[in-house]
């Protein structure tokens, strides 16, 4: 996948999943479909794995650890340019994993060298994509589909979120 530029989360009720969107400065669209099931797994392990950012695993107490995740995403959201409004299918070239989009039944969230990290996206017959993103990006992805899993009202329990153990060692979870 070439490089990210834009994002975005939107829960279908008809579907009762989140469509997730990415799109391309060369103007691919890459269309996930998450269930709930998904996303109830994938979410604490971004929490997990923002937990790993060197700044926040030095943090003692939750209420620390809660401050820096709230300036860091802050930062992060500050950096991004929501004002362009979320490209068209006019104005898209390609879907490399078709219109319709894939249905998302595995994943992987690693951390990679020099603090980024890797996100996979895999369907049944393992198609899917393989992405690498910054730190602003994860806080991104996190913020996103923290506002749409309000609108979706699946009930599943995501702030404040905060693992039993700090993790300190760089994260590699895998979801099946």
């Amino acid at each position: 996948m070439s490089g990210l530029s834009q994002i975005q989360a939107s829960f279908s009720d008809i579907e009762d999943r989140i469509l997730l969107r990415m799109n391309t400065v060369l103007h691919e669209e890459f269309r996930f479909w998450l269930t709930r099931r998904f996303v109830s797994r994938l979410y604490p392990i971004i929490m997990e794995t923002i937990e790993t950012i060197p700044e926040i695993a030095a943090q003692d107490s939750p209420i620390n650890r809660e401050a820096i995740m709230n300036f860091q995403r802050e930062h992060a959201a500050q950096k991004a340019d929501f004002s362009v409004p979320f490209i068209d299918d006019e104005n898209i070239t390609q879907y490399p994993l078709g219109k319709e989009g894939i249905l998302v039944v595995r994943g992987k969230l690693q951390q990679t060298a020099n603090n980024n990290f890797e996100l996979s996206l895999k369907d049944k017959h393992n198609k899917g994509i393989d992405f690498s993103f910054n730190t602003d990006i994860l806080y991104l992805l996190q913020t996103l589909l923290r506002d749409t899993l309000q609108k979706a009202d699946w009930d599943l329990a995501l702030t404040p979120y905060y693992s039993q153990s700090l993790a300190t060692e760089p994260a590699q979870r895998t979801l099946n």
